[in-house]
């Protein structure tokens, strides 16, 4: 990927717009502005800049400078989704279709977030970022045509694949089971998936990373999430032991699930690439676990 950057980014702020700030990756960003004073940052709610409206978009560019755009801006309700997938295409493949048009006309390097259900969870081993895409919902169809439509254009742009997103802000899994485990002593938990769940503010961190190296970026596509696998069942039991709780966890057999939306049955994703390029190792997903809930404790 060729770069253009001539500026020393500590002697000339480098200017980030996040969109879908008010979401969970959107505040783990600003939780961590403060440790990225060399740049500066512009945040816009999904209500302060829709990005499926191409010409109030186009205005947006218009109006502010930024060299680079944090796309947090999704709808990723995976039964939502597959309701609604009118809403689900419009946000997750034409807004994208919309910011790479408009960092094309003003030289505006994007970073975009996609997802591990761009995969069909037949693997037994980690995915790597070359393995083909075979999303099984529309959620993950979605964020699959929005990876096209980057990697097809010609901008400055690097996908950054996610999993299991959880920290002390936003609606997540972390933060429903522990407000659960305040109103109920039992909780159900479908125990058929495996994953990697990804700290957010860890994420941020890295995305700041790639931001402020871009001489390190070798790829289109990275695999970001903590270190280790489990299911959500294992998941739970370890918010539980965290929370200092005597709740009981009982697995819900796959058949049944309620949800609409099929998921992945295994969607654990290699971070190889990202050790490699950027010197950067995750910490494991249990040290992340409990930090956050350190955090959410703290806020309590």
């Amino acid at each position: 990927m060729k770069h253009s950057i001539s500026m020393t980014l500590k002697q000339s702020k480098t200017n980030v717009l996040v969109t879908g700030a008010r979401g969970q990756l959107g505040q783990c960003i600003a939780s961590i502005e403060k440790d990225y004073s060399w740049f500066g940052f512009l945040y816009a709610s999904k209500e302060e800049l829709d990005i499926t409206d191409f010409d109030s978009l186009k205005t947006y560019f218009q109006s502010h400078q930024f060299d680079y755009v944090i796309n947090c801006a999704a709808m990723t309700s995976v039964d939502l989704a597959e309701e609604n997938d009118d809403l689900n295409y419009q946000v997750n493949v034409t807004g994208v279709k919309n910011l790479v048009l408009l960092c094309k006309k003003f030289s505006t390097r994007l970073i975009h977030l996609s997802t591990d259900y761009v995969f069909n969870g037949l693997k037994s081993t980690p995915y790597h970022e070359q393995d083909a895409v075979a999303p099984i919902n529309n959620y993950g169809l979605a964020k699959q045509l929005a990876e096209d439509i980057i990697l097809n254009s010609n901008i400055e742009a690097i996908i950054i694949r996610t999993s299991w997103l959880f920290s002390p802000f936003g609606r997540n899994f972390v933060k429903v089971i522990v407000s659960l485990l305040r109103k109920q002593k039992q909780l159900t938990i479908n125990d058929t998936q495996i994953g990697c769940p990804t700290y957010g503010i860890d994420l941020a961190n890295f995305i700041m990373k790639v931001v402020s190296h871009p001489h390190q970026v070798k790829h289109k596509i990275y695999h970001f999430a903590n270190q280790g696998s489990t299911t959500w069942f294992e998941f739970s039991k370890n918010i539980i032991e965290l929370m200092g709780m005597s709740s009981k966890v009982i697995v819900v057999p796959a058949k049944k699930n309620q949800n609409l939306a099929k998921r992945p049955e295994y969607s654990v994703l290699d971070t190889s690439r990202i050790k490699e390029d950027f010197k950067f190792e995750p910490i494991n997903w249990k040290i992340a676990l409990a930090k956050c809930v350190k955090l959410l404790l703290n806020v309590s």
